[in-house]
């Protein structure tokens, strides 16, 4: 059994690289929903964003001081008790994107996981 339920959802579901003249936002705010399935507190929690395949991304964690570095993230994330519901929201833009979609999907980390929980894709089409 996973020790979390994880999903994600965007804001926008239709985007364009930073510096685009195409009239759509360059960024876009991710949500994140996560809850402890085990009878246990979950501890030692990290949520990471890999870069998608064939784009470069910025990305922010609600209310972190800017600027952040380009390239895959990682968040450590507060400990879970057992049943609790937690979000956590960040928000990406494109610097660059070679393909007409991007996926983006998370993972969660924590101590005693075998291997990280990850989410679905989050589908992104980009236009340029």
């Amino acid at each position: 059994m996973e020790p979390l339920i994880l999903q994600t959802g965007a804001g926008e579901t239709e985007m364009t690289v930073v510096g685009s003249r195409v009239d759509l936002p360059n960024s876009f705010s991710v949500v994140v929903l996560y809850r402890n399935t085990r009878d246990e507190p979950l501890k030692g929690l990290s949520l990471r964003l890999p870069v998608p395949d064939d784009a470069q991304i910025i990305a922010a964690a609600r209310g972190e001081k800017l600027p952040v570095p380009a390239g895959k993230r990682e968040w450590q994330l507060p400990d879970l008790s057992p049943g609790a519901l937690q979000r956590f929201e960040f928000t990406v833009q494109l610097l660059a994107a070679g393909n007409p979609t991007i996926e983006l999907s998370v993972e969660i980390q924590g101590q005693g996981f075998q291997q990280p929980v990850k989410s679905d894709p989050v589908i992104i089409k980009v236009r340029q």
